[in-house]
């Protein structure tokens, strides 16, 4: 049977599609990376199905316990917190294997932040890059911002509330002023969708709770 990768909404539950839910009703095992999270979930669709926690903690047992399971023909979903997984989300080692041992795998695509980011930001949208999380140490942090200056494609960035403030200066400072997006909350109550020039946001900024996703503007837009 196949490994499927499961989109899961990334805030509004409304999102989940319909294909999704036909494939988590009919799954025989839910890999998950927080089986509490994946459980809130369920119980909102009214599915009842056996999980296992799947995260880079224990990925290194549990992926021959997955493989295992898929060569006995077992139907297998993988999902993440919010979004498509594998996107700054665990699941590469999983689909790596199941490849390698000429297992199917299908996609179900559904939410992403990524294209829920780049679809409102109003910058271009031919050619860009998603970063993720950028790195924790600021030396590393600065060094890839410093390549990517002469760069023409449009960014997307995964940031804490904790750190985008800081980053943001780093952005000005490292590839000057430009045109920036700033995604807090998408799809939640309480969304919010800045856009302007990083200098003048930067000037008006107010520190609010929530989950961050930049996309950066290249210089000559």
């Amino acid at each position: 049977m196949p490994l499927y990768i499961v989109s899961t909404p990334i805030g509004n539950l409304s999102d989940m599609t319909l294909r999704a839910l036909e494939t988590l009703k009919n799954t025989d095992l839910l890999v998950c990376e927080d089986t509490r999270r994946a459980n809130l979930l369920l119980t909102h669709y009214k599915i009842e199905k056996p999980m296992i926690s799947y995260n880079e903690h224990n990925e290194g047992k549990r992926v021959p316990y997955l493989i295992g399971l898929l060569k006995q023909d077992k139907n297998i979903s993988l999902v993440v917190n919010a979004g498509t997984p594998l996107v700054s989300d665990p699941g590469y080692r999983l689909v790596k294997a199941a490849s390698e041992n000429g297992i199917m795998i299908s996609p179900v695509p559904g939410p992403s932040i990524v294209t829920a980011a780049l679809s409102v930001a109003g910058l271009p949208t031919d050619s860009f890059t998603f970063l993720g999380f950028l790195p924790k140490k600021p030396g590393r942090r600065k060094k890839l911002l410093a390549a990517i200056r002469k760069e023409t494609r449009t960014y997307i960035i995964l940031v804490s509330k904790e750190r985008i403030h800081t980053l943001l200066k780093e952005i000005l400072d490292q590839l000057g002023d430009r045109k920036i997006c700033i995604c807090r909350e998408l799809t939640k109550f309480h969304e919010e969708i800045i856009r302007g020039q990083l200098s003048f946001i930067l000037d008006n900024w107010k520190q609010k709770k929530g989950e961050y996703t930049i996309v950066l503007g290249n210089s000559d837009v």
